[in-house]
């Protein structure tokens, strides 16, 4: 396949390299070659002028909530209000993850890390959308001695996909030790076996229970724990750390860093600048952050302005519907941009098509596959026409590669007409 129906390009290779008046041409679900057009473009027609870049790539996401409406409230009774939502009939996975999976296709995200219970609803979500992602496991529970079964039950509900231990208050750290032991001892085929999703530090009634385990501010929290019987089995490693990353530091890091897993931890708010410091140092750990979903629940901003200043690699993720109000990942990353001015700082529109591709690549390992538009990868590319019709478009192309981000960046400034998926890629 060549994409030849739009001659008059700006082709994104990655957020370094642009291509004027572009042409990509596809064999067998991979990217052949890409070029330009034989014919220099002297139009100045907006009408005739398209951006073609990288599919987004979601990290974090709960597809089968897609169709579920809850107000924006703290943490804890959102849970509360969600897990209600799920008993109630009727409550349909299936449809509530494929409404998810064509909500993120049409904003052009073509690849997604869905958080899930519902591996069936996924799966069929995935196969008729045609989006491409990984299904992460959720896994919960906090008596120690379960851990094992646990897993081994998950593994035997999802075979080819990933664990994710769905965060600190809702999973013991032998839960992690299980999954590492599990895959030493067993054969399995995990598509991407070394990497395990959490959420993480993601309230600041978390970080209050290790501070002051008296507090009153505390009440949701262990009303939620009492609500599902966990309360008691949570005062064993609680009571002795003094932060989620103390916690993790004390249970959970020394197994990941002694196996060949890698932690992809979401919203990893509250860490103090020295936690995140230290954080940098452990090529094992990667962070995301969904900061319109943390809003929603009311949370403090995470601290993404030294995420950027230690260097850790990072990405962006949109959480539920559930809890925000659509899966648009430019959204997210205009929010993004945002958190960073209220932290005094700036990042530009180029640094946040990165982080929504070539980043997002190399954080699930597969940057030798997606992220960039490269010969021999796969062809997974969108295509977006130019809604405002007054630019000079001659001028555009000629312009910094900072307006052609700001223009992708920006929802109601591009809109997307076409998009290519390499079905077949593994």
């Amino acid at each position: 396949m060549t994409h030849s129906l739009y001659t008059h390009n700006i082709l994104v290779k990655n957020p370094n390299e642009l291509v004027k008046n572009g042409k990509i041409v596809v064999k067998d679900g991979y990217i052949d070659s890409i070029s330009r057009h034989e014919v220099e473009n002297t139009l100045n027609d907006p009408e005739d002028f398209y951006i073609i870049t990288p599919g987004f790539i979601n990290l974090h996401c709960h597809l089968a909530y897609s169709d579920i409406e809850l107000e924006s409230q703290a943490l804890f009774p959102w849970i509360d209000a969600l897990m209600d939502s799920c008993l109630k009939n009727p409550f349909d996975a299936k449809s509530n993850s494929y409404s998810g999976a064509l909500e993120a296709l049409k904003t052009g995200t073509t690849f997604l890390v869905d958080n899930t219970n519902y591996l069936a609803a996924s799966l069929e979500a995935f196969n008729k959308s045609g989006l491409r992602g990984i299904i992460a496991k959720e896994l919960f529970g906090s008596d120690p001695d379960l851990a094992a079964a646990i897993v081994r039950g998950a593994y035997e509900d999802i075979r080819t996909f990933a664990f994710s231990p769905h965060s600190l208050y809702s999973v013991s750290p032998e839960i992690w030790g299980a999954i590492y032991e599990f895959t030493k001892s067993e054969t399995v085929n995990f598509s991407v076996r070394n990497l395990i999703f959490s959420h993480f530090a993601e309230d600041l009634e978390e970080e209050e229970w290790f501070r002051d385990k008296n507090s009153s501010n505390i009440k949701n929290l262990e009303s939620f724990w009492r609500r599902i019987n966990v309360l008691e089995d949570k005062k064993r490693f609680w009571r002795a750390a003094n932060s989620s990353w103390d916690y993790f530091k004390r249970y959970i890091l020394e197994d990941l860093l002694k196996s060949n897993f890698k932690a992809v931890l979401t919203h990893a708010i509250n860490l103090s600048e020295a936690e995140i410091e230290e954080i940098s140092r452990y090529d094992q750990i990667r962070l995301v952050t969904c900061p319109r979903s943390n809003k929603y629940l009311k949370h403090n901003l995470a601290r993404v302005d030294l995420w950027e200043k230690y260097g850790i690699l990072y990405g962006l993720g949109t959480d539920s519907k559930a809890s925000n109000y659509d899966l648009d990942l430019r959204k997210e990353a205009i929010a993004l941009k945002e958190n960073f001015k209220n932290f005094g700082s700036n990042i530009s529109y180029k640094r946040l098509f990165e982080i929504l591709t070539m980043d997002a690549a190399e954080i699930l390992g597969l940057e030798q596959k997606i992220g960039s538009l490269d010969e021999g990868k796969s062809a997974e590319y969108c295509v977006w026409e130019i809604m405002d019709k007054s630019l000079n478009v001659k001028a555009l192309a000629g312009s910094d590669s900072e307006s052609i981000f700001s223009l992708i960046i920006n929802a109601d400034k591009v809109k997307l007409v076409d998009f290519n998926i390499n079905l077949a890629l593994n």
